[in-house]
């Protein structure tokens, strides 16, 4: 048997007339320093938009290797996973937000809180993802105030249950149950 490592993999594989549906496994890194959060600046058909580092997990690879893993090739930091915070499961053909997505997409991300252990600073790193145009820092305040930072919240990727996780997270990091299931 032949594993083939893509960087996306169709969502139906054809195999001597029978299909076989893929559920993509994906880590995802929730850095935060001096009060703002690391994302990659992506963009696609809909324009520029954010996205948390990380990506997808091959086989045989923890899910926490993946990510420590990821976030070095797309941010050239290494980081120290601390704890997950939430699991967010995304499905096509339920979310009209991606009209370019096959319908048959199906991907479940974890979400970990991540602190950086690298001396230097994060930046593009040296396997960014395809559609990567650069990083940013968010103001964890425009995270959580999603009326008065539309610019943030309409492009920013994670969709609205991932982004009501993330700010339940910012404003109760003492009292926060982690970790929260998310169907989006």
């Amino acid at each position: 048997m032949s594993v083939i490592h893509r960087r996306c993999l169709p969502a139906k594989i054809q195999r001597e007339g029978e299909v076989l549906v893929r559920i993509r496994t994906a880590a995802r890194a929730v850095i935060v320093k001096d009060e703002e959060l690391l994302v990659l600046r992506r963009t696609g058909v809909q324009g520029e938009f954010f996205v948390l580092p990380g990506g997808g997990q091959h086989h045989g690879e923890s899910i926490q290797d993946t990510l420590i893993r990821e976030v070095l090739e797309e941010v050239s930091v290494e980081v120290k996973i601390e704890q997950m915070l939430f699991i967010n499961e995304f499905i096509a053909k339920r979310d009209s937000k991606f009209p370019e997505l096959e319908p048959d997409v199906h991907q479940i991300d974890f979400s970990f809180l991540c602190s950086i252990t690298s001396p230097h600073e994060a930046k593009v790193g040296p396997v960014p993802d395809v559609h990567q145009v650069g990083i940013a820092w968010i103001p964890l305040c425009e995270i959580t105030d999603y009326n008065k930072h539309p610019e943030h919240d309409l492009n920013f990727i994670m969709g609205a249950p991932s982004r009501r996780a993330l700010a339940q997270w910012i404003s109760n990091r003492e009292s926060f149950q982690t970790p929260v299931w998310i169907e989006g």
